[in-house]
């Protein structure tokens, strides 16, 4: 089987982008030619497994993650180098990267193995103590900040510019403004967004995660007692901040005009 095989236009809006669509069979292929220890583990697509990659189970503790297209291919190999340098300072669990693949069947980018994070998306619904929660994320998000950001990679195309400075969706912006005429106030839109146009940062370097939305948070499902500086969460089933990812929107803060999302 060809990666080109699995190549689908896919058009949205104006805009039309290739992007691929694997299936397992492929995926074994690559882990059988470049993980041969690992060939015999079942393979089966991830639900929910998101837009910038394709993602697999590969048995049932690991995960195959495939850049989907060139624009997203940079963020293997920052992953790889950046997460494990992280983890010991945050207080979340977040993705282990145990291996990157090579280029192979046709295939162009390098594509991660990750051990798997159980748990359930952290809808408003599911999650038992909002205050707890936001505290978790808060503790998280300031121990990130507070983590040495020296050769961190900074804003790029790698994390589409998050954490750089907003003119580069300036006409973007503006187009949707003009798009959504009659649905949204367009002058409170264009005064807001020209606002933050003007907004700098002037503190020195932070790491930034850049992707907190519901969507990509995790919590795990707890049915005993549990406690966290000594205080009881819940006796009963609920769901608590837990895990966070994935890191595709992860950079550094340096420089001009940003806005910052929690």
């Amino acid at each position: 089987m060809k990666w080109s095989d699995n190549l689908k236009e896919v058009v949205s809006g104006e805009t039309s982008a290739a992007r691929v669509e694997i299936g397992p069979s492929f995926v074994r292929e690559l882990i059988a030619g470049q993980f041969p220890h690992w060939a015999q583990l079942p393979v089966k697509p991830v639900v929910l497994g998101g837009w910038d990659n394709r993602t697999f189970h590969l048995g049932h503790d690991m995960t195959v993650r495939l850049p989907s297209a060139e624009r997203y291919a940079a963020q293997v190999e920052k992953e790889q180098r950046w997460l494990p340098r992280l983890a010991p300072f945050v207080r979340l669990s977040i993705p282990v990267p145990l291996a990157m693949g090579d280029p192979a069947l046709g295939y162009p980018w390098h594509w991660s193995i990750y051990r798997w994070l159980e748990g359930e998306v952290a809808t408003i619904e599911r999650i038992a103590d909002l205050r707890q929660f936001a505290l978790s994320l808060a503790e998280f998000l300031l121990a990130l900040q507070r983590t040495d950001p020296a050769g961190g990679p900074g804003p790029g195309p790698h994390n589409f510019h998050r954490g750089g400075s907003l003119e580069i969706y300036d006409a973007q912006t503006h187009q949707a403004i003009r798009d959504l005429a009659g649905t949204i106030d367009g002058d409170a839109a264009t005064s807001a967004w020209e606002q933050a146009l003007k907004t700098s940062w002037g503190r020195p370097p932070v790491w930034i995660h850049g992707r907190g939305r519901p969507c990509l948070r995790l919590g795990s499902r707890v049915d005993t007692l549990l406690r966290r500086k000594s205080r009881c969460l819940s006796l009963r089933s609920s769901v608590r901040s837990r895990y966070l990812v994935p890191w595709e929107g992860l950079g550094v803060v340096e420089g001009l005009n940003h806005t910052c999302q929690t």
